[in-house]
This record gives C-alpha cells, structure tokens and sequence, in this order.
C-alpha cells in the first residue's frame, strides 16, 4: 500500500528527473541546431548570398546607366548622322570616278578633223525643224553624205566633234542635212568603253535618241558613244553619252543618249569633206 512518505518521495523524484531531462535535452538541442546551422549556413545560405551580392550588383550598375541613356541616344543619333554624310560623299567620289573615266575616254578617242568647213545654218526644214539647211554647196566642194558636225569645247579648246547628221542633198549654194534627230537616220554605234556595238535611233514620240541591246550587252549610265567602223561616216565622232537605262521587255533594254550639244539652238556647224 503507497503511504504518503512513499508517494511524496516519488513525486520529488520525478520533478528532478523532469529538471535533469529538461537540461540535457536543452544542451543537447542547442549544440545540434547549432551544427546543423553551420552546416546550413555553408552549403546553403553563403551561395545565396553570393548570387544576392551579385545580383544586387548587377542592379546598382543598371541603375546607374540609366542616367546615361539619353546621352547614349544622342550618341548613336550622332553616329547615324554622321554614316549618312559619309554615305554621300562615298556617292560622290564614285561619281568623280566615273566622270574622270569619261573623260580619260575621250583623251583616248582619236579623231582626225583637219579639213573642216565651217557653216551656218540658213533654215530649218518646216515638216521637221531637227533638219535644216547650210550655207554651202558644191561651191566649196560639199559633198552627199559628209558628216556635220559640232565641237566638244572646254573653257578654252575645241577638244572633239559631235556629229549632228549628214548632208543628204547637195545644192549649188547650199545643202540640206539630215540630223541625227530624224527617224529614217540610224547610226551605227561603239561603246567607248567596251566596244559593244549597236544602232542609235530616234523616237519622234518620245523625242529622245536611244540604242536597243540585249540584256547581256554592257551599257551603263556615262558610257560614251562613238561611231563605229561600220558606219559609211568618220569613225569615233561622239554621238553622245548614255543619260539613263530602261528595260523595254524581259530580251532588250534601252539606253537613251544625250548629245552634247541642243539641236534647237544650234546655229553653226562644221562639214567633213
């Protein structure tokens, strides 16, 4: 039978036993969180908080660059503005290129010119005012089918001939020239700078004088335009230069020629004889 001596003895014993179960798992716990924090805060906690540096890094520079971002704007504005006049001074220098390459064509191009008589231009024909009349017949020894031509002039020198058509009648004080702006005038051609050969035309529609050529043939904008060998008039006189190109159909092409000279306004010109 418990008495109450033994029941008070079990009771203290129990609530020591309770304090030294409390005290050692206590001690026990903290030493075991604190090594399983350790370990936490080694593999775990310290790389994330690298990356959380890092990050936090990265962020203050962006933040930072912001500020810099309408200057950066401006800068590349600037750089676009400035590609753009290097762009067109590019466009000019090979626009100086190709005019020097024309006119090393024409220092090359041979013409021989010694027996000119020089015309004046009495009336212009009514049906066709491209066709005119000359001052000049068989008294001073023209003859049918001589070329007339203009000159070519610099500031100061007569560098080459242009030929404006051809005597097509021959009177005894003057003579009637068929222009190069008539249709019934096709002209055997050379290109200057690769020697394609063609036929230079005339379109009354669309008043312009123009050389039909395959697309495999090479005409370009500038090229020079001679007459060729196998035309009955003197070779190598300019009939002009290509002004643009223009695609007819899938086969041809059109190269419209200028001539240097303004057949309207023209009062003088020169006979081959």
């Amino acid at each position: 039978m418990l008495t109450p001596r033994k029941g008070w003895s079990i009771f203290v014993f129990s609530i020591l036993l309770s304090v030294i179960l409390v005290v050692f798992w206590s001690f026990y716990s903290t030493s075991r969180f604190s090594s399983v924090s350790r370990t936490i805060t080694r593999s775990v906690l310290a790389p994330i908080a690298n990356v959380v540096s890092k990050s936090s890094q990265s962020v203050q520079r962006f933040f930072r660059n912001i500020g810099q971002y309408p200057s950066l704007n401006e800068k590349v504005i600037s750089l676009q503005d400035e590609n753009q006049k290097l762009l067109s001074e590019i466009a000019v220098l090979e626009q100086i290129k190709e005019e020097n390459q024309r006119l090393l064509s024409f220092f090359r191009l041979h013409q021989e010119y010694s027996n000119l008589l020089p015309c004046t231009i009495l009336i212009r024909d009514a049906t066709n005012p491209m066709n005119f009349t000359l001052n000049a017949g068989t008294n001073l020894k023209v003859d049918e089918n001589a070329a007339v031509v203009s000159p070519i002039s610099t500031a100061t020198t007569k560098t080459h001939f242009q030929l404006v058509g051809r005597i097509s009648r021959v009177g005894v004080l003057e003579s009637d020239v068929l222009s190069i702006y008539d249709e019934s005038s096709l002209i055997s051609i050379r290109n200057l700078r690769n020697n394609v050969n063609g036929t230079l035309a005339y379109d009354n529609q669309r008043n312009f004088l123009f050389i039909k050529f395959y697309q495999e043939q090479d005409f370009k904008e500038n090229d020079v335009v001679v007459v060729s060998s196998y035309s009955s008039l003197p070779n190598n006189l300019v009939l002009g230069i290509v002004d643009t190109i223009e695609s007819s159909s899938s086969i041809h092409s059109i190269a419209i020629v200028r001539p240097s000279f303004n057949i309207s306004t023209l009062t003088e010109v020169f006979v081959f004889q």
